[in-house]
């Protein structure tokens, strides 16, 4: 997972560094391959570069082309359909491939996407800003707006670090997620003007009246595609082959030895038992409590754990 981060303001000059560093000390940690930016008068996109895979194609962290900057954090599960698609070439890096697909077709073709990723792109001829994030909000993009300045990070202590930063606290996002009493939208934070971009949407930021506005777009919702089967079996063969293929393809992204963790539930239980069934080495740790200090019940989950 790559730490990507940035700051656009259209209208006063970027003088002032310190936020800037501020934002790359919280995501720093989340790269190891290295770290690249790009900084003009009114704009600067940082990322901390990542990749899970040995083998898969790397970028230049910072991407550039026809007059649009983009920093994308991404791991691609379908890259083969993208490519057939878009007659892109196979050497792209995922980051490329999601950047050039968004270049050929736009943002609301990101519903065919399959895989976890967040990005940013600055369109320095439209002078315009536009963040987006996966189906299921796997990847977090943070953001704070103001009349003139936009600032976004993969890690929310970046933006709170900022100076610039209204770090007010929402106390009824607050209270409803202690009491549990109320079902919080996905883009709330505790924070009353620090913002997360909603799973399957993108926003664009323009510049109106010398001050910014959102438009924010899902390209996507839950439960758009039905699917209809004549037994309760075969929903159940629907739903192994499902799980059984996503697993799967996330194994075929990442290289070298899986950490699995088994919660002592269900949902790690499945997925642990097809990552071994699937041939693939892992190193599992699990959080159950031992039997020795909390003797096994009748159906117990631990049993299917070990």
């Amino acid at each position: 997972m790559s730490g990507i981060y940035g700051v656009w303001q259209p209208i006063i000059a970027l003088k002032d560094t310190k936020d800037i560093s501020r934002l790359y000390s919280w995501n720093k940690a989340y790269g190891s391959v290295w770290k690249n930016v790009h900084a003009g008068d009114n704009t600067f996109l940082g990322c901390s570069y990542e990749k899970l895979s040995d083998t898969a194609p790397t970028s230049a962290p910072v991407l550039h082309k026809n007059g649009k900057y983009a920093v994308i954090d991404a791991v691609l599960y379908n890259r083969d359909e993208l490519i057939k698609k878009g007659q892109f070439p196979d050497t792209l890096s995922d980051e490329e491939l999601i950047f050039d697909y968004i270049n050929k077709f736009g943002f609301d073709e990101l519903k065919i996407v399959n895989g976890d990723f967040s990005g940013a792109i600055y369109d320095a001829q439209k002078s315009t800003f536009t963040l987006f994030s996966d189906h299921m909000g796997v990847r977090p993009l943070f953001y704070y707006m103001s009349e003139q300045s936009l600032a976004f990070s993969t890690d929310i202590r970046g933006l709170i670090s900022m100076q610039s930063t209204d770090v007010a606290i929402d106390e009824t996002w607050l209270y409803s997620t202690l009491a549990g009493t109320s079902n919080l939208n996905t883009e709330g934070t505790e924070f009353a003007h620090i913002r997360c971009v909603k799973p399957a949407s993108y926003i664009t930021f323009t510049l109106n009246n010398s001050a910014i506005e959102s438009r924010a777009v899902s390209y996507w919702q839950p439960g758009s595609k039905k699917i209809r089967l004549s037994s309760e079996t075969a929903y159940m063969e629907r739903l192994r082959e499902l799980i059984t293929d996503s697993i799967s393809r996330r194994l075929g992204a990442i290289s070298g030895l899986v950490g699995a963790e088994l919660s002592g539930g269900l949902d790690s239980s499945i997925i642990d038992i097809l990552i071994h069934r699937l041939g693939r080495e892992a190193l599992y740790v699990s959080w159950s409590a031992s039997p020795e200090e909390i003797p096994y019940a009748e159906n117990d989950e631990r049993f299917i754990v070990e």
